[in-house]
C-alpha cells in the first residue's frame, strides 16, 4: 500500500526496509504518502474487522469475494448468530503497530471511528451499545497481543482444514 502510495516500486521500499513502524515514523514527520498509506490501512483494517463482525452477529453478507476460489462460502445462517464478541484480539506485528499509533493521529483512532461509523449505520441497537462509545469503537474490545505463538495456530488450523475438507464440510 505504501508502495503505491509513494509511487514506488515495492522492491525499492523492500530494499529500503520502509515497513509499517517506518511508515508510522514517516506519517508523523509529515510524509503525505505515509499519511494516505495509514489512512488506507485504517480503512481497510476497519472494513475487514466489521465484516467479521457482522458475519457472526448476522450471518454472511456477502461484501468481500475469497481469494481461494474452492473456499466453501460463509453461511447466512448459523448457530451463532447473534453473538456479540467481547474481543478482537489482533497479534504480530500489526498489533505493534497500533500500539505505537495509539496516541497519534494515524490508524488507532482512525479505525475505531471507521469501525464504529459501519456499527452505527448497519447494525441494530444490541450491538451498537456493546461496541460503540462516543462515535467510537470501544477501546477495551480491542486487544493488541504480542503473543508470538498465535499465528502458528492459525495456520495449523488451516493446514489441517486444507487436508480434512470434508470435516467442516
Amino acid at each position: 500500500v505504501y508502495a503505491r502510495c509513494a509511487d514506488l516500486d515495492i522492491r525499492e521500499v523492500v530494499s529500503r526496509r520502509i515497513y509499517p513502524l517506518r511508515i508510522l515514523e514517516r506519517a508523523l514527520s509529515g510524509e503525505h504518502a505515509a499519511r494516505e498509506c495509514l489512512n488506507l490501512v485504517a480503512d481497510r483494517l476497519a472494513d475487514l474487522l466489521f465484516e467479521r463482525l457482522e458475519t457472526i452477529y448476522r450471518g454472511w453478507q456477502g461484501r468481500f469475494d475469497f481469494v481461494n476460489a474452492k473456499r466453501a462460502p460463509l453461511e447466512a445462517v448459523h448457530p451463532y448468530r447473534g453473538t456479540l464478541l467481547d474481543r478482537l484480539v489482533i497479534g504480530q506485528r500489526l498489533a505493534q503497530l497500533l500500539e505505537q499509533a495509539r496516541e497519534t493521529p494515524y490508524l488507532w483512532n482512525p479505525l475505531r471511528k471507521r469501525l464504529a461509523d459501519q456499527i452505527l449505520n448497519r447494525l441494530d441497537d444490541p450491538a451498537r451499545q456493546h461496541f460503540v462509545n462516543d462515535g467510537l469503537f470501544r477501546e477495551d474490545r480491542l486487544v493488541l497481543s504480542h503473543l508470538r505463538a498465535a499465528p502458528v495456530l492459525g495456520a495449523g488450523i488451516d493446514a489441517w482444514m486444507c487436508h480434512n475438507p470434508e470435516s467442516y464440510a
